[in-house]
């Protein structure tokens, strides 16, 4: 599904060590006894680079890890293959929990919030970025930045990228990081309906939100929306890709596979449409199995074989 060629870059600035908890049936108010805890390392961009990794791709991740649990989230990684460029900061790294009712499959997130960095920090990120961008296939910039980090920091990513021969960039992100890389003209930016009507203050359609994102700059967009479908635009109008039914398992991390997937296809000349159609099988395949990027690549492969390739709708202009 993805060749081992020039790396996919994740530039992820607010990773966790995840707590997974799973109970059997949640109750609100009750007590609820743990059936499962496990504890690994997480965050939007690790999670995205164990897609893309599962999946035999080539993947390099960039972390600020600070604190005891950023030493244990560097050697969960290091433990799973995954390859690391760390900047390090004087505060900790944060830590997350997820319950999972297994009688419903859905999933409670508690998240704790980023802490914010030193100036050092941010210049020691952007310094391996500069060292690394060069031979990068493509990069996937994803997650929160912590206080210290400037709105405009996956813009100057896209930048750099651009200086560095045009390397594709995919966003993740929301609010002003978004609008800001948009209007640095991100190759492809990739919130969800949610995500994308906050950014722009009310509620949207997808082929709107698409529109919206397009016309502040981004040369193409994906937006998600759950499991019901998912929308691409860029140069040749909307299309819209329907997800296929799955048992729902874990949904965490089904948007962070998708986004990692889809980067890494990019980055071998992959069309959008059919780099989408890959992602979304991917993604699919997350959603069934253990969440978090831990994914089966036959089960992905397998997925993204049965998925229509998306289809043209009418669209008004904003």
């Amino acid at each position: 599904m993805i060749l081992s060629l020039g790396p996919l870059l994740v530039v992820c600035p607010s990773p966790a060590l995840q707590r997974r908890v799973v109970v059997g049936e949640f109750v609100l108010g009750g007590v609820n006894r743990a059936e499962q805890i496990s504890t690994f390392a997480s965050g939007k961009g690790v999670n995205a680079a164990r897609a893309v990794a599962r999946l035999g791709g080539n993947v390099e991740t960039l972390l600020v890890l600070g604190g005891v649990t950023g030493s244990l989230l560097q050697q969960e990684m290091e433990g799973e293959g995954l390859a690391v460029m760390v900047a390090h900061s004087n505060t900790a790294t944060r830590i997350c929990m997820t319950l999972i009712d297994s009688a419903t499959g859905t999933a409670t997130e508690i998240v704790e919030n980023v802490g914010g960095v030193e100036p050092q920090t941010v210049e020691d990120f952007f310094s391996l970025i500069e060292q690394r961008i060069s031979s990068a296939g493509a990069i996937l910039c994803t997650g929160t930045l912590p206080q210290g980090f400037p709105t405009d920091t996956y813009a100057r990513v896209v930048a750099m990228a651009r200086r560095a021969g045009d390397i594709p960039v995919v966003v993740d992100a929301q609010g002003a990081v978004m609008r800001e890389a948009c209007r640095a003209g991100c190759d492809v930016a990739k919130p969800n309906l949610r995500e994308a009507s906050a950014m722009l203050g009310r509620d949207v359609s997808g082929t709107e939100a698409c529109e919206a994102l397009m016309q502040l700059g981004a040369r193409a967009a994906v937006v998600t929306n759950e499991a019901a479908e998912v929308f691409v635009s860029d140069s040749d109008g909307v299309r819209v890709c329907r997800p296929p039914s799955v048992v729902v398992k874990n949904p965490v991390g089904a948007g962070d596979t998708l986004a990692g997937v889809l980067t890494a296809n990019l980055a071998h000349k992959i069309l959008l449409d059919s780099a989408l159609v890959l992602a979304i099988g991917a993604a699919a395949a997350g959603v069934a199995g253990d969440g978090y990027g831990r994914i089966n690549a036959e089960t992905a492969r397998d997925l993204a074989e049965g998925i229509d390739a998306p289809k043209t709708i009418e669209t008004q202009s904003l």
